[in-house]
């Protein structure tokens, strides 16, 4: 392998690994904390749905969003 071939290997592995660098940075990092994040979300919520939090006793069902819709007429 002649000296040309060599620092033109060398260049590309070198950006190829300043790049998978870059893209640590500002992509798989974020998207791994947003998704940590996300699913820590997500059990609260199972968890409180298991527990019975937000679903009026009375009513049985879940109070406030679906109220406007329990009011409005159906389309001819």
């Amino acid at each position: 392998m002649n000296p040309t071939q060599r620092q033109r290997l060398l260049m590309i592995v070198t950006l190829a690994a300043v790049g998978l660098y870059i893209a640590d940075l500002v992509f798989i990092t974020p998207m791994g904390r947003a998704w940590s994040e996300r699913s820590a979300r997500i059990a609260t919520l199972q968890r409180q749905v298991s527990e019975g939090r937000g679903v009026d006793p009375a009513r049985g069902r879940t109070s406030g969003s679906m109220e406007p819709l329990a009011h409005q007429r159906p389309a001819a």
